[in-house]
């Protein structure tokens, strides 16, 4: 009798590592599709795209195109920096930072302080520009 006990537990314990082993084994499943982060904080808003510098950059010129804000000036060195115009006449800034080869930064910021909705409307534009 003792040692059919033994052998039960054995087999137990067999059974139990190869399910703990299995489990570690079986694959994660990865989301079809992650959307990308957006806050708005002291009147800035900041999104982050997995977009190249280069695309995100021409979807902003190309985004206040299609929203009419005639861009004022343009400054590209390690990042770049696009002053416009709102259609009210409001002066804007889009701030673009390659975070990694395939990740940039953008932040929105509409007036002296910053509006939400404006800022949304521009960053949603550019989403739509790079087919997010």
């Amino acid at each position: 009798m003792k040692k059919l006990r033994i052998i039960v537990i054995a087999l137990l314990c067999a059974a139990l590592a190869g399910a703990c082993a299995y489990r570690a084994q079986a694959p994660v499943a990865k989301p079809a599709y992650t959307p990308p982060m957006v806050s708005y904080s002291g009147g800035i808003l900041d999104a982050r795209y997995a977009a190249s510098f280069d695309q995100v950059w021409n979807a902003a010129l190309v985004s206040l195109e299609d929203l009419k804000m005639p861009v004022v000036s343009t400054q590209k060195v390690a990042g770049g920096l696009i002053n416009a115009t709102g259609t009210d006449g409001t002066p804007l800034q889009i701030t673009i930072q390659p975070l990694s080869p395939g990740n940039t930064e953008v932040q929105i910021k509409v007036g002296a302080v910053g509006n939400e909705q404006a800022s949304r409307i521009i960053n949603d534009q550019i989403r739509s520009r790079l087919g997010m």
